[in-house]
């Protein structure tokens, strides 16, 4: 007698094709995701835009840096695209062992992604592009399993154990390959100096700035390593350079002069940028020019509360800080208008970009970067 409901088990049917296409989906979807990774923290070289952020909310790097990224320091995608070979697997070599324990992996894989969703909007503040695809993808493979597969029962343990050999073994895999190029990193010293010293020397912006993050001396230019920050308050990627510029301050004391230069990706007052990608940031970038003096410890508490950034947060702050008259000043909006426009001469295109001593480095490079070109910088400061 022919089984009632198989997903699988009928041969090629539209559900079992649908099957197909949702886990090749979650395959690439992960797959990108797993590059994003390593793109994140294991660049090859010493640029590291993401096309993955969209705008403020929508940002796959916010979420590359959060604690539900990684798992045993093991991207969490890797996980995702392990679920959706198995179900592209289950399609090819039908059994109903395969299939029914599938279904059980489905709910398991939709509950986790809805877990992850919500923590996402909630304790984040972000979604990532591709894990939202991935999210919609997997409700759609549980709802094929739920409609035509075998009804939810007792999964094979044979086939769950070969699962978590799988499993185990790739996330090996990756372990090994994540040492590696840790490892890499520290040998490639000699080819990032050689890279960054064959770009360009764009010198630096024809004014000093008034928004230093770290000062060795009043002079910009005196210090042997000089940073300008083209840089957007409500930028997760900008957000993730605090932490490695806060280390760098730290190691390089006496030696080294950071300043800020507003780049806003608003066009409240960006005339480069044709909508708001982030809605406030002009608003945010007023209020931060209205105190150069304290612009360090500013600097660090919009960023510490970005995720709170709005019309409403930042005209409390501004009354706190006694800034709201300047913040609304039209003169205000000119002074960071002209800022932006100090930017086109280095052909600033996303945030953040930084200025190491006239070489534009855009993107957020691992601390293990930064360190080998610095060094350098002072080594050769010395000659």
């Amino acid at each position: 007698m022919e089984r009632e409901k198989s997903l699988t088990l009928k041969g090629m049917t539209r559900s079992n094709i649908a099957l197909i296409v949702v886990g090749i989906g979650m395959i690439i979807a992960s797959g990108y995701l797993i590059a994003h990774f390593f793109e994140t923290f294991y660049p090859e070289g010493l640029s590291t835009s993401s096309v993955c952020d969209v705008s403020g909310f929508f940002s796959c790097d916010a979420i590359a840096y959060s604690p539900i990224a990684t798992i045993f320091s093991i991207p969490i995608s890797v996980f995702g695209l392990l679920a959706g070979l198995f179900l592209v697997i289950s399609s090819f070599f039908p059994s109903e062992n395969l299939e029914r324990t599938n279904h059980l992996l489905g709910l398991i894989n939709v509950v986790l992604c809805l877990i992850l969703f919500i923590y996402s909007i909630v304790g984040l503040n972000h979604l990532c592009p591709f894990c939202t695809v991935y999210y919609i993808l997997s409700a759609v493979a549980y709802f094929l399993f739920f409609k035509y597969g075998i009804p939810l029962g007792a999964p094979s343990y044979k086939v769950l154990g070969i699962y978590a050999l799988v499993t185990i073994i790739v996330s090996g895999i990756f372990l090994y390959t994540i040492h590696n190029k840790k490892e890499l990193i520290a040998k490639q010293a000699p080819l990032f100096i050689e890279q960054f010293y064959s770009y360009p020397d764009l010198g630096k912006p024809k004014q000093d700035l008034a928004y230093r993050l770290y000062s060795s001396t009043p002079n910009f230019s005196d210090a042997p390593i000089q940073i300008t920050v083209f840089s957007d308050f409500q930028c997760p990627a900008c957000k993730m350079l605090h932490s490695p510029i806060s280390k760098i301050k730290s190691k390089y004391k006496g030696k080294i002069n950071i300043q800020y230069s507003f780049y806003p990706l608003d066009n409240a007052c960006n005339p480069k940028m044709t909508q708001a990608l982030h809605t406030v940031a002009c608003q945010a970038s007023y209020l931060a020019s209205c105190l150069p003096t304290d612009f360090a410890r500013i600097h660090d508490e919009l960023f510490e509360h970005q995720d709170e950034l709005s019309v409403k947060w930042l005209n409390s702050y501004a009354q706190k800080e006694g800034a709201t008259q300047c913040m609304n000043d039209i003169q205000t909006k000119e002074k960071i208008v002209k800022i932006i426009d100090m930017a086109g001469e280095f052909n600033v295109r996303s945030t953040p970009t930084l200025l190491i001593n006239g070489v534009k480095i855009e993107g957020v490079l691992p601390l293990a970067h930064y360190y080998i070109i610095l060094d350098e910088i002072v080594k050769r400061s010395k000659q």
